[in-house]
């Protein structure tokens, strides 16, 4: 079962994460700004179906992206599967559950092969339709 997301912790400060906009006029000036990881966290929002939809900057393919540490861009939904699942090799795919590419919920996503998400994508894979998908 997938854990209380609104009180957990961020991953990197281990400050708790809302999950809403970020108000920086709360602050004040003693306050230091918010890590990478948390501004990140912030722009998701939980939409009814449990996808944590990315409110920020979408590429042409429906993707969010973002700038990270180390790298010009990249896409949320990764980096987020990184932070609370675990790392996936280069070679590797996520393939939406949900089938919501603005989807990064860790738990809606699944490390497959290119061709394997290919197969899914183009066909009538059960998850499409929830039959065989239980999403939490």
């Amino acid at each position: 079962m997938q854990p209380n997301v609104k009180s957990r912790p961020c991953p990197i400060c281990q400050e708790p994460i809302a999950f809403e906009r970020f108000n920086y006029a709360r602050l004040n000036q003693n306050t230091a700004r918010p890590c990478w990881a948390c501004r990140l966290l912030q722009k998701l929002e939980v939409v009814s179906s449990g996808c944590w939809e990315w409110r920020g900057a979408i590429d042409r393919d429906g993707y969010g992206v973002a700038r990270v540490p180390g790298q010009s861009a990249a896409r949320v939904h990764r980096v987020v599967y990184e932070m609370y699942r675990e790392t996936v090799a280069k070679a590797l795919h996520l393939d939406h559950l949900c089938r919501n590419r603005a989807c990064s919920n860790p738990f809606h996503l699944e490390a497959v092969s290119c061709g394997e998400n290919i197969r899914r994508g183009n066909t009538g894979y059960p998850g499409a339709t929830g039959r065989d998908l239980v999403l939490r």
